[in-house]
């Protein structure tokens, strides 16, 4: 059963005529069907119009006073909306039909009018007025949606212009930021440069001073600058190699390095301080040829990092293993010292080059295991800083056997 809530309101008629045994008789034929309002005259009717929503008036022609083309041409000016038809006698038809091609009266009955054919027809101009009514309802709801379309269309060409106008910033400040790196890559390689040109000069000519002097205090100050020496020596080769590194000018040399004698190789040039130190070194590679295309200098470079840090923070009497191993297409290193361990700051920042921290001041960082993880992003490997449970650090890096 259909609710009072969803049931369709009737349509609105109002039907004037100063005979009130015709106005009896219309709203009975029609109460049904719709919601019936009717007048006595054209003022009373015209009151009706101001309350209610009328949506299709008929007025009879010959009234008292104002006549029915009169009232409905009334209506047509302050009620554009609603429907207009006129109820008239032969006698009337002239007046009728100007007003019909006035457009002032949509439909005109003859006395006496067929109830069906009315009904007919007035549900035909109902129809048709709930067609316009909808069709302005959509008009205006297009024309709503049109202007917010408009409204977002300038917002986004105002969001495009803006946008443009960044990335042109942008791009102006990536030019710009290319042109102070390069400069910085070249203020480095200058630095480097000018650093090792005096120092060529100083170690042929202090090592043949230190072989002449034969007073130990004099031995001891000369041990400490050619410590010094190398240590600056180093620091330029290393820098010159992390400039080449960040700014991808370094070409890969890519060769087939065997493992064991590029390992040996390192652990000689630290032969004297681990022999000093009674450090055991413990090295397995599995298997014993295994080679892996690299370019040789960089990873000696990188294992002579890790394995100089090692060293220098291993305790007397301790171990240091080095474990290489292939594990399907790639090979493992990792080394492991028992030292102090790497402090929270290291393994916080290994990878940054250039973090400030206390580290950088006692050098128990410097460039060294930046240089290394440098190495290895180049070889497309992964390398992870670490300490073990037990004490000590672990490095362990992972590389493809066959870098295409």
């Amino acid at each position: 059963m259909e609710t009072q809530k969803n049931k369709k309101a009737k349509p609105k008629i109002l039907y004037v005529d100063d005979e009130l045994a015709s106005l009896t008789g219309f709203k009975s034929i029609f109460r049904n069907h719709y919601d019936v309002y009717t007048a006595k005259s054209a003022n009373e009717g015209y009151d009706i119009m101001k309350k209610e929503n009328i949506s299709l008036v008929i007025s009879d022609q010959r009234m008292p006073g104002e006549t029915g083309v009169e009232f409905l041409q009334k209506i047509r000016l302050d009620f554009p909306d609603a429907v207009r038809m006129i109820v008239t006698g032969y006698s009337d038809i002239d007046a009728v039909i100007k007003a019909i091609n006035k457009s002032m009266v949509y439909y005109y009955f003859s006395k006496p009018f067929e109830a069906d054919d009315m009904k007919m027809i007035m549900d035909n101009a109902i129809e048709r007025l709930e067609l316009r009514r909808q069709n302005k309802e959509l008009l205006d709801r297009l024309s709503v949606m049109v202007d917010k379309l408009k409204q977002h269309k300038a917002k986004l060409e105002k969001e495009v212009k803006q946008r443009q106008l960044a990335e042109e910033e942008v791009r102006k400040l990536n030019k710009d930021l290319l042109v102070l790196d390069k400069a910085k890559a070249d203020f480095l390689r200058i630095i480097s440069h000018e650093i090792r040109t005096p120092l060529n000069g100083i170690i042929g000519p202090f090592q043949l001073l230190k072989d002449g002097i034969l007073s130990a205090d004099f031995k001891d100050i000369l041990t400490i600058l050619d410590a010094s020496v190398k240590r600056l020596e180093k620091f330029a080769l290393t820098a010159l190699k992390i400039t080449d590194l960040q700014t991808r000018s370094y070409q890969l040399y890519l060769s087939e390095v065997e493992i064991s004698a590029m390992l040996d190789e390192v652990l000689n040039i630290w032969e004297n301080t681990i022999q000093k130190k009674n450090i055991r070194v413990k090295k397995v590679i599995t298997p014993e040829n295994l080679c892996f295309k690299a370019d040789r200098e960089l990873v000696e470079l990188c294992l002579g990092s890790i394995i100089e840090n090692a060293v220098k923070f291993s305790p007397e009497k301790s171990t240091i293993s080095v474990t290489i191993a292939e594990l399907q297409d790639e090979v493992i290193f990792q080394i492991m010292d028992q030292g102090e361990g790497f402090s929270d700051f290291t393994l916080q920042n290994y990878h940054k080059l250039f973090s400030i921290g206390e580290e950088h001041i006692d050098g128990k960082i410097g460039l060294d295991l930046t240089l290394a993880k440098m190495i290895v992003d180049a070889h497309n490997g992964k390398m992870l800083l670490s300490n073990r449970k037990e004490g000590g650090g672990y490095v362990r890096i992972q590389c493809s056997k066959n870098k295409e």
